[in-house]
């Protein structure tokens, strides 16, 4: 009986504790300065998470954080034609989503490694899985919204004429730690109990 009991105060802590710890971070670039450019090789940092931007060397294109990126609902950051946006993670994720607006030309994304293919806007994504990480759109092409769920170890986002804002991600810690803090908690327990 008492070890039904421990194992079921075990899964439940662990679930509880996992939730609780989960770690949300959202890149508004409300804290960028607006028009600043940002070439291939430069580091975005907004809300404690960080973009690296790649691609090719077309001068003619940039990314920037423009003001009023969409319809007046604060800063988006504006991506040149050739590159790419690379999320950096501090751990892996369970969920990311991002705000965008595709104004034309072509679009991907590049989740674990893994490339989806070649879109006219990221709503054509919605209900695709993608290394196992399933897809979610919502909106208009110019004005949607792209949830992704599922174990996420990178993550890149690219578009011609692209605007993205609000990048959203939740990581819950490895259920096995959380298992190892449950238990010392119950073993601590159960030792204060007997004296």
């Amino acid at each position: 009986m008492r070890s039904a009991i421990f194992v079921a105060v075990f899964f439940v802590g662990t679930t509880l504790i996992s939730k609780m710890a989960a770690a949300d971070m959202i890149m508004t670039f409300e804290d960028v300065t607006p028009l600043q450019p940002f070439p291939v090789g430069s580091t975005i940092t907004s809300g404690g998470l960080s973009l690296v931007v790649n691609g090719g060397p077309s001068a003619n294109t940039l990314t920037q954080v423009v003001p009023n990126g969409f319809f007046g609902q604060g800063r988006g950051l504006q991506s040149a034609a050739d590159r790419e946006l690379v999320l950096q993670l501090p751990i892996p994720l369970d969920m990311a989503s991002f705000q965008f607006g595709n104004f034309g030309g072509t679009a991907f994304l590049r989740i674990n490694g893994v490339t989806s293919p070649l879109v006219a806007g990221f709503d054509e994504l919605d209900g695709t899985v993608i290394d196992g990480v399933s897809i979610a759109t919502s909106g208009t092409r110019i004005n949607g919204m792209l949830q992704m769920d599922g174990a996420i170890n990178s993550l890149t986002i690219s578009g011609e004429e692209l605007l993205v804002d609000n990048i959203a991600v939740s990581a819950v810690p490895e259920p096995s730690a959380m298992g190892l803090v449950v238990m010392g908690l119950l073993f601590t327990i159960g030792r204060a109990r007997r004296y």
